[in-house]
C-alpha cells in the first residue's frame, strides 16, 4: 500500500481538521500530492465524437497542491 511507504519517512502527517475528515486522507496520499493532470501534449478523441480530451497523467511531482 502506498500510504505506508509515505509513512515510513513521514510519521508525522500535518494536515488541516478539515483535510483529515476526508476518509481517503488516511488511505491515499498519492491523489492529494501527486494529483491527475490533463497532458499539454497527450490527447485522445474517440471515434464518431468531436470532443477532444486531454490525456490525465501524473507528473510524479509529490508536492502539495
Amino acid at each position: 500500500m502506498v500510504f505506508k511507504k509515505c509513512i515510513s519517512c513521514h510519521a508525522t502527517i500535518k494536515h488541516t481538521q478539515k483535510t483529515l475528515e476526508n476518509a481517503m486522507v488516511k488511505t491515499n496520499c498519492i491523489d492529494c500530492h501527486m494529483p491527475l493532470k490533463p497532458s499539454k501534449a497527450i490527447s485522445f478523441q474517440q471515434a464518431g465524437m468531436s470532443d477532444v480530451s486531454p490525456y490525465m497523467l501524473r507528473s510524479h511531482r509529490i508536492a502539495i497542491y
